[in-house]
């Protein structure tokens, strides 16, 4: 009985030191990159595949070991590009790009092609592409969503009746598309 004892009382104080006073090694970064002035995050892929920043004229896309995987020099198309929201194609060779509420297009930026613009009637809030990555949703403030094929050709438009269309996500199957 006595040895029980000692066994259960040791493996109680091994199970308290672990758990309060065992040591943990600090966090430390697996890559850092300095961003310079003006350089800020403005998206990441859904799963970490990638990594999005603007500044300096340009998206640059980052993959996690901290490599820029290829950049997009917007600031070279207008002066007046001022990335508010971009979102990512889940394969990271594509970007769609909202600007401020001043901006009323969207860009769809692929790695390999021609960037497209799209004119937008009411401010939009910011996009999404599906889960193919061939499609982009954009969301306004004036309530309404927009499904463009990312080549940039219309695919349709509905009332989403709500004031502002935003949060924009497609389901798992890419059936649907939640906001």
């Amino acid at each position: 009985m006595a040895t029980t004892l000692a066994v259960l009382v040791a493996g109680i104080v091994l199970v308290f030191a672990g758990s309060d006073t065992a040591f943990v090694a600090p966090l430390t970064p697996g890559w850092s990159k300095p961003l310079g002035k003006g350089v800020r995050l403005v998206g990441v892929e859904e799963y970490g595949r990638c990594i999005l920043f603007a500044g300096n004229g340009a998206i640059q896309v980052v993959l996690p070991s901290g490599e820029t995987m290829w950049s997009w020099p917007y600031s070279k198309i207008s002066r007046y590009i001022n990335p508010r929201a971009v979102a990512v194609s889940h394969d990271c060779e594509a970007i769609a790009l909202v600007g401020d509420a001043s901006y009323k297009y969207v860009w769809i930026a692929p790695r390999a092609g021609k960037a497209v613009s799209i004119p937008i009637a009411v401010t939009p809030t910011e996009a999404a592409f599906d889960r193919t990555g061939q499609l982009v949703a954009i969301g306004t403030y004036g309530g309404t969503l927009h499904l463009y094929a990312r080549s940039g050709e219309w695919q349709w438009t509905r009332d989403a009746m709500v004031a502002i269309v935003d949060r924009l996500d497609f389901t798992d199957d890419n059936q649907r598309l939640v906001f």
